[in-house]
């Protein structure tokens, strides 16, 4: 039974619980047929069905299928900041790449994520900073539909606009963005920068030039795989990155004095 004062977004891509999962903000985990839970928008393809379900479109029927879903008493918190953060715990933007890249009549094959402690553990983490700092929902937001679009300019775009969300460097962003990808990296940092300064230097001739770039898959792919990274970092050590301690870092290593 769903309280109707209580906000439920269905993950279709997390297995079914057997029993309700206890999670941060008082919310739960749970499993539910497409009939009991009525009119939500569930965000899935067709086409995905029997990949979900292993099953043929035959043996399908969509009242009885099971999802599972999160509800949770409102915390100012906006959905698409549930259904981002289950996108990036799960690896879905992996798999929506992959879907985009292949042929119409290859469609790339995965699994449901089971939702189990390590899962419940990274999920309530990811909770907890959408709860407390406005800048990482933002930032959910922002990236929630950089591997969707059909265009990579596009994805390009979102991607810096999640940095620029997460970071708020102000001016200057290509070089000071790409330092603060670099100074909140804890692998591969110098590979950040590089990935994140070529980025905005997309951004700024699409916005500012007079010829469009060409971005390729496989760059699409590196860009949104760095902001990826990056939230899940900040997930990890449970805050976003404070601008005055990263102004800091960036004065320490190449020169200069701090105000």
């Amino acid at each position: 039974m769903v309280n109707d004062a209580s906000l439920v977004v269905v993950f279709p891509w997390l297995s079914e619980v057997k029993v309700p999962v206890p999670v941060e903000g008082g919310g739960r985990l749970f499993t539910a047929t497409s009939a009991d839970l009525g009119d939500l928008d569930f965000a899935i393809r067709p086409a995905d069905l029997p990949n979900l379900f292993g099953a043929s479109w035959a043996e399908l029927k969509y009242e009885n299928l099971r999802w599972t879903a999160l509800e949770i008493p409102d915390a100012n918190v906006p959905q698409l900041c549930y259904a981002s953060l289950t996108d990036l715990l799960t690896d879905t933007w992996e798999y929506e790449l992959e879907w985009r890249a292949a042929s119409r009549d290859e469609h790339p094959k995965r699994n449901r994520q089971e939702v189990n402690d390590t899962f419940v553990a990274r999920f309530n983490a990811g909770l907890r900073l959408l709860f407390a700092n406005r800048r990482f929902q933002i930032a959910m937001i922002r990236w929630s539909r950089c591997f969707k679009r059909s265009d990579p300019l596009d994805t390009v775009l979102d991607c810096c606009s999640c940095l620029e969300a997460s970071f708020q460097m102000g001016e200057e962003l290509r070089l000071r963005t790409a330092l603060a990808v670099y100074f909140a990296l804890d692998e591969e940092p110098e590979l950040g920068f590089r990935t994140a300064y070529n980025m905005y230097g997309i951004r700024s001739k699409f916005i500012h030039g007079s010829k469009i770039p060409d971005v390729t898959e496989e760059e699409r792919r590196k860009y949104v795989k760095l902001v990826a990274t990056l939230l899940d970092r900040f997930i990890e050590v449970g805050a976003m990155p404070d601008r005055n301690d990263l102004d800091a870092k960036i004065l320490r290593k190449f020169g200069g004095e701090t105000e």
